[in-house]
């Protein structure tokens, strides 16, 4: 894969009256998910964690 630096001259954020251009074809963005993960757990672990955190949110509609 060949990668090209981009220069804001030859960017395309629009159609400019074309169907033929696509922004997220011509335009790309990063750094939306930086700092999302906060750990890496395995499956097993993560299902138990949300079958408690579900029971403890059950328990607190009952409640209510």
């Amino acid at each position: 894969m060949i990668y090209r630096k981009a220069t804001p001259l030859k960017m395309q954020f629009g159609s400019g009256g074309s169907s033929k251009s696509k922004a997220w074809k011509d335009v790309w963005g990063c750094g939306q998910g930086i700092n999302a993960i906060k750990s890496v757990v395995s499956a097993a672990d993560l299902v138990e964690r949300l079958g408690h955190e579900y029971k403890q949110a059950q328990q607190r509609v009952l409640a209510a």
